[in-house]
């Protein structure tokens, strides 16, 4: 896991690249604020593997729910734009 150390105010201005770095690349962060001793640390939640199995299964008996639905009925009430387009792709071939 990657680690990288900001200060407080680097962390105030780039809250939301840093929130996604630890979300999406796996990165733990380390918060200092000058004249404090203690720092905060932001890492990512790892689910246990019963946590996996549970999500999996629940993924296998909903597999196939929107075969039906017709594109036009999901894109209007649920989903909108290029991206929901292609994770519906995705989702109907079960990659997602």
């Amino acid at each position: 896991m990657k680690t990288i150390r900001v200060s407080a105010t680097n962390a105030r201005n780039n809250f939301f690249n840093l929130l996604n770095q630890v979300m999406y690349e796996n990165t733990r962060v380390i918060i200092n604020k000058a004249g404090v001793k203690n720092e905060a640390v932001i890492e990512p939640k790892v689910p246990k593997e019963e946590e996996l199995k549970k999500r999996m299964k629940i993924l296998k008996e909903t597999f196939g729910i929107w075969k039906d639905v017709p594109d036009s009925r999901i894109y209007d009430d649920r989903l909108r734009g290029k991206r929901a387009k292609e994770y519906l792709k995705r989702a109907r071939k079960w990659d997602v």
